[in-house]
């Protein structure tokens, strides 16, 4: 059952085991707003995970298609979208007609999970039309490597001009650039340093286990689903609206833990 607490959360599907992470509501918060001020058309979401923020962008009238390597969050996003009817495209592998063929292609916590950063950048930039807009998030600061890294299964983190870079070498021009989730975002990432530590997926040399863990990094949701009906409350709500209303004031400064993007073809 689909259960929405407003704007404020958006959707949550607790009987298939999806609800929002905090880490995922701070980045909708500063995501969201970009995308409605977007002209309507179709919209690519590259590693939609549940495909959460699709089902979202389809009832503000954008025509929605999500791609996801998971084979575990692409059933869930499939089962998500049966019990809306919303009617959203979801594809394991990219169409052979895609070039050009998208006025918005958003990826959201995706591009560090790429070995080539670069390639990648550059098909997104391909799927584009010549008017489109790319909306893109990545963790901030290559300092901050840590266990929440390998439990995602990252590659990287980016620092503000490692972005800036990339994406001026592959043909883009940046029109908005947010640091997002201070300070909020940057307690609940250092309180949950020991739990990320324990959750790592190891092989049998006790290394990370890359693979596993990106797969599974999007649609994990087991230690907060009890965590959404305590943020569902008044009172959490409130303290939710006072850390998106401050990571706002400081999304000029490089302070927080993740970077927002929107950007065009040059």
């Amino acid at each position: 059952m689909n259960t929405r607490s407003g704007p404020l959360l958006g959707p949550a599907w607790p009987d298939l085991g999806w609800v929002p992470a905090p880490r995922y509501l701070m980045r909708r918060a500063m995501a969201r707003p970009e995308l409605l001020a977007l002209r309507r058309g179709r919209l690519l979401e590259v590693g939609c995970g549940a495909g959460a923020l699709l089902q979202e962008c389809r009832a503000e009238g954008f025509s929605c298609t999500g791609l996801e390597a998971s084979p575990e969050a692409l059933a869930l996003a499939r089962d998500i979208d049966a019990t809306t009817g919303a009617g959203v495209t979801l594809r394991g592998t990219p169409g052979e007609d895609w070039d050009g063929g998208f006025s918005t292609v958003v990826a959201l916590e995706v591009l560090e999970h790429i070995e080539d950063d670069a390639a990648a950048l550059a098909q997104w930039r391909r799927w584009m039309s010549d008017d489109g807009r790319l909306v893109l998030s990545v963790p901030a600061h290559r300092s901050r490597w840590g266990p929440a890294d390998e439990w995602a299964g990252h590659v990287r983190r980016y620092d503000r001009g490692d972005l800036v870079d990339v994406l001026h070498r592959q043909g883009f021009s940046i029109d908005s650039i947010a640091c997002y989730g201070f300070p909020v975002g940057n307690v609940l990432d250092a309180i949950g340093q020991r739990h990320y530590r324990r959750a790592v997926i190891r092989d049998a040399h006790g290394h990370a286990d890359r693979a596993a863990n990106n797969d599974r990094s999007g649609i994990d949701r087991k230690d907060v689903t009890r965590l959404h009906r305590v943020l569902s409350s008044l009172p959490s709500r409130l303290l939710l609206r006072a850390a998106f209303a401050c990571q706002r004031w400081f999304a000029r400064t490089d302070l927080g833990i993740g970077y927002l993007v929107v950007a065009r073809k040059q």
